[in-house]
């Protein structure tokens, strides 16, 4: 019989599998070092970023490694039963750059169980009039 557990192990969630052997579960951490070592090996930038729509009613909080292609998807209603197109959410007004996925993934998790006027303070600490940001990636 197999069984799942959520684990952290440094910040990385993963499932644990337990068959009665301890070589399974050593592997699966071993494999998410090396997914993380891989990604920053690269050196690629990560970004969280969060959208709107034009009357600021909306907040969207995502995470992608191509910050100016995700929001040109978000614009274009690539995705037309998304929530961002559903929700007409087209306007960048926050982003943060980091250099691992890890660290991104985290920080989009910690904003996505904020509410809403804390999202708003965070945005307003750097782009106090909710000016579209696209032009200045």
């Amino acid at each position: 019989m197999t069984t799942f557990h959520q684990k952290e192990y440094n910040e990385i969630t993963y499932k644990q599998i337990s068959t009665g052997t301890s070589d399974l579960i050593v592997r699966v951490i071993i494999n998410r070092v090396l997914i993380s070592s891989v990604f920053i090996m690269y050196n690629h930038d990560f970004y969280v970023y969060i959208m709107t729509n034009y009357t600021n009613t909306v907040l969207y909080t995502g995470v992608t490694n191509n910050l100016l292609g995700r929001v040109i998807q978000h614009r274009a209603k690539i995705h037309e039963k998304s929530f961002t197109a559903k929700y007409n959410v087209k306007k960048l007004v926050y982003y943060e750059r980091f250099d691992n996925p890890v660290d991104a993934i985290t920080r989009e998790k910690q904003i996505k169980g904020w509410l809403r006027s804390r999202k708003i303070v965070l945005i307003k600490s750097v782009n106090p009039k909710f000016k579209d940001l696209y032009n200045e990636i």
